[in-house]
């Protein structure tokens, strides 16, 4: 008989994966790229979501392995300013349902926290 009791998911932890079952799946797919910013890695890229950056080469670096936020823009306002046009875009084109519900709102993202401004 082996030693090694078996322990079942708890509810709470079902429901959570539940929630989160993009995150859980993109992790274990090789479809589903990092996104990085300033060498770190702040997001994962669907491969539909991806296929609509490659329009925004002089935005987004697609490479084999990561998706990376344009390197060469100097500084947060820069950033910033060419994401939201990108998202702008995609928006009026209604490209993806989720940009529908957007309401202009804008997070911050500094060591590991989003700070949320309107």
């Amino acid at each position: 008989m082996s030693l090694e009791k078996k322990t079942e998911m708890s509810r709470v932890l079902k429901l959570a994966q539940k929630f989160n079952c993009f995150y859980l799946a993109g992790l274990k797919s090789p479809d589903y790229k990092p996104f990085v910013v300033e060498g770190f890695q702040v997001g994962l890229i669907r491969p539909d979501v991806m296929k609509q950056l490659l329009k925004y080469p002089e935005v987004f670096q697609v490479s084999s392995g990561y998706v990376e936020l344009n390197p060469a823009f100097r500084d947060y306002e820069e950033r910033s300013s060419q994401v939201e046009r990108v998202l702008m875009e995609l928006r009026a084109e209604n490209v993806f349902i989720a940009l529908k519900g957007w309401r202009d709102e804008v997070g911050n993202l500094n060591n590991n926290k989003i700070d949320y401004q309107k």
